[in-house]
């Protein structure tokens, strides 16, 4: 039994490592809360992946779940979205638009965060790492049920530490666009991408039947190097745009927009196989940049 969620258990750990850790958000004197992010990173993650996974969606459908995650977090977790003074940073005051009370370069910066390194590389890297189920369950529906009421008891635990410290509550008009955006983005995942035409997914559970091999790109370290220099330029853009480079904000959300752009048509067209799969097997560059490593696997 442990070998069939060893996937599960190490994309819940992996999510909040990724997403936190190695994104230098933590100290070590803060992993005391790790196991609280665990709930909230690892049990969205695992979810989603599930979820996608058991209704025979592939990548399309995860990176839309993602941005909904990042959503869902943002603006009803943390509320940093429309927080002005979160954590005393003062991260809405570079390119704020009064009309939805956001800052576009934050907005971008931070949804983009989540939908690349809190679910995408995590599940990315853990499906290359268990090639052979990659695209089946890794649980049984108790244990998806599980990761289900774990993300809502995270996002549940976070909210109400975050309300106690920064006494900061969001608009109704604020809370509600937030959650007509989440609907939305769920009905797309699932209705602008239909279920693939396969075995079941109960007779395909749990028994490893894809044995395609995994696919290198032709040159796995120059995508690397890549990922490496567009993801230090996003994250610089966002934390030197206005202080040192002193581009308007829209100009750095332009930049950071095109950047994610340049990066989804190159992996697009390095992952694309004669006729064959579509998925990069490159955990360098997995791990340090790309949302669509494993796209419609």
């Amino acid at each position: 039994m442990s070998s069939r969620i060893a996937p599960a258990l190490l994309l819940f750990i992996l999510s909040p490592f990724v997403g936190e850790l190695l994104l230098g958000d933590l100290t070590p004197g803060q992993l005391i809360v790790f196991p609280l992010l665990a709930l909230l990173y690892g049990g969205g993650a695992v979810f989603i992946r599930e979820l996608a996974r058991r209704t025979r969606r592939g990548w399309p459908t995860i990176l839309i779940l993602a941005l909904t995650y990042g959503i869902i977090e943002e603006a009803f977790v943390t509320q940093s979205l429309f927080n002005p003074n979160y954590l005393g940073l003062h991260l809405l005051n570079y390119g704020f638009i009064p009309g939805l009370g956001i800052g576009a370069p934050w907005t971008v910066y931070v949804l983009t965060l989540h939908v690349v390194w809190s679910i995408s590389v995590p599940v990315a890297l853990t499906e290359a790492l268990f090639w052979s189920r990659r695209t089946t369950p890794w649980l049984h529906g108790f244990g998806f049920s599980v990761s289900a009421i774990l993300f809502v008891l995270g996002a549940l635990l976070m909210g109400l530490g975050e309300l106690v410290q920064f006494h900061f509550v969001a608009s109704t008009a604020q809370f509600t666009v937030s959650a007509i955006i989440i609907v939305i983005l769920i009905i797309a995942a699932f209705v602008a991408f239909p279920a693939a035409r396969t075995a079941s997914t109960a007779r395909r559970a749990f028994t490893g039947v894809d044995h395609l091999e995994p696919q290198l790109t032709s040159h796995p370290w120059l995508f690397g190097i890549l990922a490496l220099l567009s993801a230090s330029a996003f994250f610089l853009l966002m934390n030197f745009g206005s202080s040192i480079l002193y581009l308007p904000a829209a100009i750095t959300v332009l930049l950071m927009l095109a950047l994610e752009a340049a990066v989804f048509v190159l992996v697009i067209r390095a992952s694309l196989k004669k006729g064959g799969l579509i998925y990069i097997y490159s955990p360098c560059l997995q791990v340090l940049c790309s949302p669509i490593a494993g796209l419609a696997s």
